[in-house]
Formats: C-alpha cells, structure tokens, sequence
C-alpha cells in the first residue's frame, strides 16, 4: 500500500500546480482555487499566502 503524501506536501503541490494556472489569462484566482480543491476563493487564497509566500494575485504579476 502506498503512503499519502504529508499535508504540507499536498498543499505545496497544490499550490505549484495553482501558481502554474495562475498565469492562464482569463482565469480567475476563485477559478484556480476551484481547480486545486478549494471551494472558497478567501480559503484559496490565505492557503496559497501561506504556501508561497505571496497572495495569488501578486504572483499573477510575476515573470
């Protein structure tokens, strides 16, 4: 039986696959949220803080 991955590393894949999505133009950070699992864009977006570093949008911005 495999394991399951830790909760910090689900978050963390989450997130990266997230940040990916993120620079989709027209997609929208509730959109994304609801991709990765969330279904509260505010839930999306603290959990995604918390993980990067910086909100959704911000990273939205980035190169």
């Amino acid at each position: 039986m495999a394991s399951r991955p830790s909760g910090s590393t689900r978050d963390r894949r989450r997130m990266a696959l997230a940040a990916d999505r993120l620079r989709v133009a027209g997609v929208t950070v509730a959109e994304v949220g609801r991709e990765v699992g969330y279904t509260d864009g505010f839930a999306f977006s603290a959990a995604f803080k918390r993980v990067r570093g910086i909100p959704p949008s911000a990273h939205r911005g980035r190169p």
